[in-house]
C-alpha cells in the first residue's frame, strides 16, 4: 500500500468519533441529579459547586466551537476531573468507578491516545487518593483503579485489533480500486480498438468499393481493346493476304507458253512473299493479347538450320543496302548444328 494510502486508511477512525456535544449534555443533564441527591442541596457550597460546573460546561461547548481537536481533549480531561472532584465534594460511595467511563468516553471522543493519557493520569490521580484522602474507602478506590486500568488495556487492545482490520480492508478496498481503474482503462483500450477497427473497416468497404469500380473499368478497357483489336486484325489481315496470295501467283511455275518473268522481278515477288509472311506471323502475334495479357506468349519451335535462316534474313535486307549503296559481307561457318527454336523470333 503506498504512503498516501496508509495515511488515508486512519481517517476512519476520526469519522466514527463522537461529538464532544453529546457528552457535555449527557454531563449537563447528569450533573443536576447528582447536585439534588445531596443532603446539604441548599448550602451555599454545593449551590457553588452546580453553578461551577454548569459554568464549566458552557466553556467546554464555546471551546469546541473554536477549535475541535483541542475541545475534545478537554472535554475528556475535564469528565476525568469532574468525576473525581464530584466525589470529593459529594458523600455519594461508587461515584468514583465512574472514572471508568471516563475512559470509555475518551476513547469514542479522541481516541487511543486520549484512552492511554487519560487512562494513566486517572491511575496516577487514584494511587494519590490512597495516600492523601482519608475520606474515600481505600477498597473504592483500589476497586476504580482496576476498573480503570482494565478498561484502558482493553479498549487499546481494541483499537489495535480494530485498526489491523480497517488497515487490512483499507488495503483489500484499494486493491480492488486499482484493479478496478485498471479494468476501466483496458475498457476505454478495448473500445478505442473497436473504433478503429471499425474505422479500418469502413476504410476497406470503401477500397473494396473503388477496387470493384476499377475491376469494371478494366473489363470495359478491355473489352473495348478486344473490339478494336478485331477490326484491326480484319483491317490488316484482308489486304496483306491479297498481297501474299498475289505473290504466290505470280510465282507458281509457268506454263507452256508463258513468258517468264524476269530474274531481277522474280526474286522481288519471293522477298515480299516471304516478309508478308513474316509480317503475317507478327501480325498474329501481336494481335493475340490474350496470351500477352496473360504473361504468356506460345512459341513454335521446330530443328531451324541456323545457316538457311541466316542467309534467308540477308536476301531480305541485302536489295535494301544495295539500294543505298552499302555492302554487307557475312561469314557463316559451314557445320553449324541446328537449333530448337522459333524460327520466327
Amino acid at each position: 500500500m503506498s504512503l498516501i494510502h496508509a495515511a488515508r486508511a486512519p481517517e476512519f477512525s476520526d469519522d466514527v468519533r463522537l461529538s464532544p456535544r453529546v457528552i457535555i449534555a449527557l454531563l449537563a443533564i447528569v450533573v443536576l441529579p447528582a447536585v439534588l441527591s445531596s443532603p446539604n442541596i441548599f448550602e451555599a457550597r454545593n449551590l457553588r459547586l452546580a453553578l461551577l460546573l454548569y459554568a464549566l460546561l458552557g466553556a467546554l461547548i464555546a471551546l469546541h466551537a473554536l477549535t475541535d481537536e483541542w475541545g475534545r481533549w478537554v472535554t475528556v480531561v475535564t469528565l476525568g476531573a469532574m468525576i473525581v472532584v464530584l466525589r470529593l465534594v459529594l458523600p455519594m460511595p461508587g461515584l468514583l468507578a465512574l472514572s471508568a467511563l471516563a475512559v470509555v468516553v475518551a476513547g469514542v471522543v479522541v481516541g487511543a491516545p486520549a484512552v492511554a493519557v487519560l487512562g494513566a493520569a486517572e491511575a496516577a490521580l487514584h494511587v494519590a487518593l490512597l495516600w492523601l484522602s482519608a475520606e474515600i474507602p481505600t477498597t473504592e478506590v483500589i476497586l476504580s483503579l482496576c476498573m480503570v486500568v482494565a478498561t484502558a488495556g482493553f479498549l487499546l487492545w481494541l483499537h489495535h485489533a480494530l485498526g489491523q482490520q480497517v488497515r487490512w480492508f483499507w488495503e483489500h478496498f484499494e486493491r480492488h480500486r486499482e484493479l478496478l481503474e485498471q479494468a476501466r482503462d483496458r475498457q476505454v483500450q478495448l473500445k478505442e480498438a473497436l473504433d478503429a477497427l471499425s474505422h479500418a473497416n469502413r476504410e476497406l468497404a470503401l477500397a473494396n468499393d473503388r477496387l470493384a469500380a476499377m475491376r469494371v473499368a478494366a473489363e470495359t478497357a478491355r473489352t473495348s481493346k478486344a473490339a478494336f483489336v478485331a477490326n484491326v486484325s480484319h483491317e490488316l489481315r484482308t489486304p496483306l493476304n491479297i498481297v501474299i496470295g498475289l505473290a504466290e501467283v505470280l510465282l507458281r511455275p509457268r506454263r507452256d507458253g508463258d513468258q517468264p518473268l524476269p530474274p531481277g522481278v522474280r526474286e522481288d515477288l519471293a522477298i515480299l512473299y516471304r516478309n508478308c509472311e513474316h509480317l503475317s506471323s507478327m501480325i498474329n502475334d501481336v494481335l493475340d493479347l490474350s496470351q500477352v495479357e496473360a504473361g504468356r506468349l506460345a512459341l513454335r519451335r521446330e530443328w531451324v538450320d541456323m545457316s538457311a535462316l541466316m542467309a534467308s534474313s540477308l536476301r531480305i535486307v541485302r536489295p535494301l543496302l544495295q539500294q543505298k549503296g552499302l555492302a554487307l559481307e557475312v561469314d557463316i561457318q559451314d557445320a553449324i548444328p541446328p537449333v530448337y527454336c522459333d524460327p520466327r523470333r
